[in-house]
């Protein structure tokens, strides 16, 4: 908790803001909890439109595997989504990878998820929701560690974000906006 003007509980993605570690980029309580429901939004949302894609045999396991990651079973899920990734097609594996990747986020394996994410980021350019997550990673790493390197691709993965988003997803465009805004006025 950060006391100061307003004396708000403000957050960042790297969790809450200790003195000696802040960003201009903070959200309040109501950003967090959205953070929250984009976990659950897009895991949802994606299992369920790939669908068509997953062959029979890699929809149980992937189906599992999405279940088991909104109960909190973790690593059971990472488990099965590596699975999914040996045997699966092409489709089936960008999938898995993304929500791989989204395991690892949940987990806070920030180096992991991001590996997971340009996976998918390799085989489809325009995978919005992978630019996304990327954002969220390279801007919880920038946050860590004040790198250059980390604020510059948390700024390409939000405008590749916004240039592939589907524009009827308007609070996650808001989202990425104000990510992106904050992160180009940030003083390095």
């Amino acid at each position: 908790m950060v006391e100061g003007a307003g004396l708000e509980n403000r957050y960042t993605l790297s969790g809450i803001v200790s003195s000696n570690l802040t960003l201009s980029v903070l959200l309040n309580m109501k950003n967090a909890y959205h953070n929250i429901f984009i976990f659950s939004a897009a895991l949802l949302v994606s299992a369920t439109v790939i669908a068509a894609d997953v062959q029979q045999s890699e929809k149980k396991e992937f189906f599992q595997a999405i279940k088991d990651s909104n109960e909190g079973a973790l690593q059971k899920a990472v488990d099965e989504l590596k699975a999914v990734i040996k045997s699966g097609d092409a489709a089936a594996q960008k999938e898995a990878h993304f929500h791989l990747g989204i395991v690892y986020y949940k987990m806070k394996d920030y180096k992991d998820a991001l590996t997971e994410f340009k996976i998918v980021e390799s085989v489809d350019q325009k995978h919005a929701l992978a630019y996304y997550f990327l954002g969220l990673v390279n801007e919880a790493d920038f946050v860590a560690s004040r790198a250059k390197a980390d604020k510059g691709n948390a700024i390409a993965a939000w405008e590749n974000y916004l240039r592939y988003a589907d524009p009827s997803h308007k609070d996650r465009i808001s989202y990425a906006n104000d990510h992106l805004n904050a992160l180009k006025k940030e003083a390095n």
